[in-house]
């Protein structure tokens, strides 16, 4: 709402209190503020006025409000504090429900149970046991062979409870169709719908200040560098890894592992789901980037292939002026040799370049168009069925030929196996209009050469060579 001020009181406003902290009153920044004061010629506290003020030091005001000026009247109107509409609460979408393997962990029917007397029965599980029998021996020997074992890192007082949680939570495992196994560095490793994850349990320690060594005590010179001793402390925890991630469940006072062996579950689950959907994007990324480079490929394509018909119309037009000038020098040539005998050497070379004029009438094939054109193409012979079959594809330029041509299907109007050895001939029936436009205009050759794209090539049927 605008609000109406006197000069005066502007003026006695800003010698009161800062213009940073008194614009907003009046709806205006500071330096807006500022402005209005120098337009109705009110004089504001200089730089450093306040800092001044505020640590005591002697500062000046002006005596008198100067007159104001022309043109402007007394009062001050300023457009007042903006009221902002309250904005609408943000909509919170309901979180999504969990998925039905996470949510089955939850129901109590599922509940993972560890009785005290459960029986090790896992072949790791036994096998890590006997690991541990062996090297707890006074006289164990390194040499000596040691059974497969799991690489579970907790103390002589937690390793019956580790068994008990871990053979529990295999069987658990293997009712809900996961499969357990060993790693190649003894870790632990369980397959959770197709998915490998690893499981590693250790004992947690904490750190415990050395007591001090007495004099009369052997110990190590390299004591007094150690003042801390880790020791355990009971706790265990299951720590979940995947590919990105880990995940970790601990012992706590009111929540032993005993009672969370769902949650490993759950844990496991969503490390599974990770991965998958990690690997779906990564499926997503690749068939994108096969559309993008597909989508190059053919913007490509369209572009040799409009390069290409401008070069042809170009070629065209260049052949058809040059065999104008052709026809117009043989006429005058005609004229300045006059009579001569057929039969004569200059009559035969007469009638050579008559024939050579014909021939380089390159508009003589638009205005003579056959019903049918039967071209060739060369291909190896195991391959001729199932080119006869499958249709041809677009290949691109050979090499020596400009590689900006675009991909196409090279076919000829005579056979051309000879040429290669081993291989077939594929007949093409088309009209000579469909091929005309993608004919390449030689000058070194004695037969017809056309560049077709695939497409067009495959709607005309394809056989042997019966010769």
């Amino acid at each position: 709402m605008p609000i109406e001020i006197s000069r005066k009181d502007l003026y006695e406003r800003v010698w009161a209190e800062p213009i940073q902290k008194i614009s907003r009153e009046y709806g205006l920044s500071d330096v807006g503020l500022a402005k209005v004061c120098h337009r109705y010629n009110i004089p504001v506290p200089p730089r450093g006025y306040w800092a001044k003020l505020q640590a005591g030091k002697r500062v000046s005001k002006p005596s008198l409000l100067p007159e104001g000026p022309k043109g402007y009247g007394n009062e001050i109107r300023l457009p007042g504090p903006q009221t902002q509409a309250p904005e609408p609460p943000e909509s919170v979408s309901p979180p999504a429900p969990p998925h039905p393997l996470i949510a089955a962990e939850s129901e109590p029917s599922n509940a993972i149970l560890v009785p005290e007397d459960l029986r090790i029965r896992d072949s790791l599980l036994r096998s890590t046991r006997e690991y541990w029998r062996i090297v707890q021996r006074p006289n164990f020997r390194w040499e000596v062979k040691l059974p497969d074992h799991l690489n579970i890192n907790v103390s002589k007082l937690t390793e019956a409870r580790s068994l008990r949680l871990l053979q529990a939570l295999f069987t658990a495992l293997e009712r809900r169709g996961f499969k357990v196994g060993r790693g190649d560095r003894g870790q632990i490793q369980i397959k959770v719908l197709d998915e490998n994850c690893e499981l590693f349990v250790r004992e947690r320690q904490r750190q415990v200040r050395r007591e001090p060594a007495k004099k009369t005590d052997k110990s190590s010179p390299f004591e007094s560098a150690r003042p801390y001793d880790l020791v355990h402390t009971g706790e265990l925890e299951f720590r979940i890894e995947w590919r990105f991630g880990k995940q970790t469940v601990r012992d706590a006072k009111e929540r032993p592992l005993e009672i969370q062996l769902n949650d490993v579950v759950v844990c496991l689950l969503k490390a599974a789901f990770a991965e998958k959907e990690h690997r779906a994007e990564q499926e997503r990324a690749r068939v994108l980037e096969i559309e993008k480079e597909r989508q190059r490929a053919i913007a490509k394509q369209l572009a040799r292939e409009k390069n290409a018909r401008t070069k042809r119309l170009n070629q065209l037009v260049a052949a058809a002026s040059h065999h104008k000038q052709l026809v117009t020098f043989a006429a005058e040539l005609r004229e300045a040799i006059g009579e001569v005998e057929p039969a004569s050497e200059l009559g035969r070379w007469l009638e050579w370049v008559d024939e050579h004029v014909e021939d380089a009438d390159v508009l003589r094939r638009f205005r003579d168009r056959q019903p049918t054109l039967t071209l060739y193409y060369c291909v190896s012979t195991y391959a001729a069925d199932g080119l006869v079959r499958n249709g041809f594809e677009s290949r691109g330029p050979e090499h020596g030929e400009d590689q900006e041509l675009p991909a196409s299907v090279v076919l000829t109007d005579v056979p051309m196996e000879g040429v290669y050895g081993g291989t077939v001939c594929v007949l093409v029936d088309m009209p000579e209009e469909t091929a005309l436009p993608y004919e390449s205009l030689q000058d070194t050759r004695t037969y017809r050469r056309f560049r077709i794209p695939a497409g067009i090539a495959n709607q005309f049927a394809r056989r042997l060579d019966a010769d």
